[in-house]
């Protein structure tokens, strides 16, 4: 028993969390265009650019949007983690997360 939750938490946990993930920084600008969201962040030390992307149909992209542009109105810092399948490509890098911090 104790294997088989030990085994279902490795799964779950690669699904949850993505790498390489964003020190605490702040949301410069946000871009909408068609199907597709850029996010400019105030930091290029995550794949060396602050451009990152999102694709609208991507699952999860509406509640990325929703807390990016919460932060950004209310000038919070937040992180960003990055897709784990494409990793950094440099500007316009895809999203996989992002959180709001307090």
């Amino acid at each position: 028993m104790k294997i088989k939750f030990l085994t279902l938490m490795a799964v779950l946990s690669q699904n949850v969390f993505a790498e390489p993930t964003s020190q605490a920084v702040t949301i410069t600008s946000i871009r909408s265009l068609g199907n597709e969201t850029y996010i400019s962040i105030d930091d290029t030390r995550l794949c060396d650019t602050n451009v990152f992307w999102l694709k609208g149909d991507y699952p999860g992209a509406k509640q990325i949007v929703a807390t990016a542009l919460t932060a950004f109105a209310l000038n919070k810092k937040i992180t960003l983690e990055i897709r784990t399948d494409t990793g950094c490509t440099g500007w316009g890098t895809k999203i996989m997360g992002l959180t709001m911090l307090k």
